[in-house]
């Protein structure tokens, strides 16, 4: 398991990495992604819907704005873009919100994750299916 902090607003969250998942966390949130599974604490409304005439499916989900690490707090350098081997994850600032975005290995189910200041979105391949579950502020996707 390798760790690295990254620049999100003005602050940081951490993440933790190995070849099998990806973890990031803040004071609020955490998010998991695994090869079929991604977990998320301190969700709030889920929903599905199909992209592009069926070819890519959205998986939205509403969870509390972010509350960050203080950079005090954050130990190491605060990376923008780190490339793992198997994961590639870049922090985006815009005017209108920060970004993280999170490209998953092909092995996965799942093409890419953005997490933003109060919603997360995840991409998958049209001819997936998603399976909800949540137990009080934990909330699992299924991907099949």
């Amino acid at each position: 398991m390798h760790h690295t902090v990254l620049r999100y607003k003005e602050s940081c969250i951490l993440a933790e990495y190995s070849p099998e998942y990806f973890r990031v966390k803040a004071r609020n949130y955490e998010l998991e992604v695994r090869p079929r599974i991604v977990s998320l604490k301190g969700c709030g409304n889920i929903s599905a819907s199909t992209l592009y005439r069926g070819r890519k499916k959205a998986v939205y989900i509403s969870h509390q704005a972010i509350q960050c690490f203080r950079r005090e707090e954050c130990h190491g350098d605060l990376e923008s873009e780190v490339n793992t081997g198997y994961f590639t994850v870049k922090a985006t600032v815009t005017p209108h919100g920060d970004y993280l975005t999170i490209l998953t290995p092909g092995s996965f189910l799942s093409d890419y994750i953005v997490v933003g200041e109060d919603m997360t979105y995840i991409q998958l391949p049209g001819g997936r299916d998603a399976y909800f579950e949540r137990l009080a502020d934990l909330c699992t996707i299924y991907i099949v």
